[in-house]
């Protein structure tokens, strides 16, 4: 005879638990996912030095690339020319390493997937690269888990952040005591449930 199935603890069931989200926190977590995205990239970008400029959201991202898929937000980092391609490789990986990580919606895996092959096109080397910085990216995201979360908080308040911006706040500067609704989407987010409108 089966014994009976083992009862789930009260966390069990309450991490298990997937939340159905109305459209202005949909909206909101959304925008949250975009800046973690982008703040992975420029996070990233500052820690293997490369030469970039500025990390935004909206505004002129949404003018220059058009409404992302979900029709609410859209970011990108300007990042300048550099014979380094281990690390832009490496910064394309960290964005993807994110959603893994603050598990927010994967909107521009695809195009940092598709940057990954342009920059590894014809490198006798490109599956070692991948690799190397894929696994490098990881550990980052795993380790400057608070420095992103910093930056993509100043991120979503600020739309825009220069190198020197990034750098400060990646570096240590003390977070924005204003954060509490911020965090509380990064807590949801694992549990958010998409309604589809």
């Amino acid at each position: 005879m089966p014994l009976p199935p083992k009862r789930k603890t009260a966390r069990q069931i309450r991490e298990g638990v997937r939340h159905y989200v109305a459209p202005e926190t949909q909206a909101y977590l959304t925008e949250v996912g975009t800046c973690l995205h982008e703040s992975c990239h420029a996070a990233a970008a500052i820690a293997s030095g490369l030469p970039f400029n500025y990390v935004e959201i909206g505004g002129r991202a949404l003018s220059e690339f058009g409404i992302s898929e979900d029709g609410v937000s859209s970011g990108r980092i300007s990042i300048g020319q550099s014979d380094d391609i281990e690390g832009h490789v490496f910064t394309s990986y960290a964005a993807i390493a994110g959603v893994d990580r603050f598990h927010f919606a994967p909107g521009g895996v695809a195009i940092d997937l598709g940057d990954i092959e342009q920059l590894v096109l014809d490198n006798p080397d490109a599956e070692n690269i991948k690799a190397r910085a894929k696994l490098r990216a990881a550990e980052f995201v795993k380790e400057h888990h608070g420095d992103i979360i910093r930056v993509a908080h100043a991120l979503q308040v600020r739309r825009r952040l220069d190198k020197e911006d990034v750098k400060g706040i990646f570096e240590g500067v003390a977070p924005d005591p204003n954060m509490r609704r911020f965090m509380g989407a990064l807590a949801l987010l694992p549990r958010a449930k998409w309604v589809k409108i």
